[in-house]
């Protein structure tokens, strides 16, 4: 199990509030929740979501947000 840093750890929680104000993906840590076609839920976001955005929108988002979080002025 990796222990996250308190930088790594704000830095999640930014991230999370950027994907769902940005592209209105919700981020949640959460155990697979099984669907009446035994499809992983978690699983199954993943698939439409990157249908929707691009099969490289996490990586691409968190440089996104990297780069806003990080910005000095």
């Amino acid at each position: 199990m990796t222990v996250k840093t308190k930088e790594e750890l704000q830095f999640s929680e930014f991230y999370q509030k950027y994907m769902k104000s940005k592209y209105r993906i919700y981020i949640k840590d959460g155990s697979c929740v099984v669907m009446p076609d035994s499809k992983c839920y978690s699983k199954k976001m993943d698939e439409l979501i990157k249908k929707e955005f691009g099969a490289n929108i996490f990586e691409r988002t968190k440089e996104e947000a990297k780069e806003l979080y990080y910005k000095t002025d």
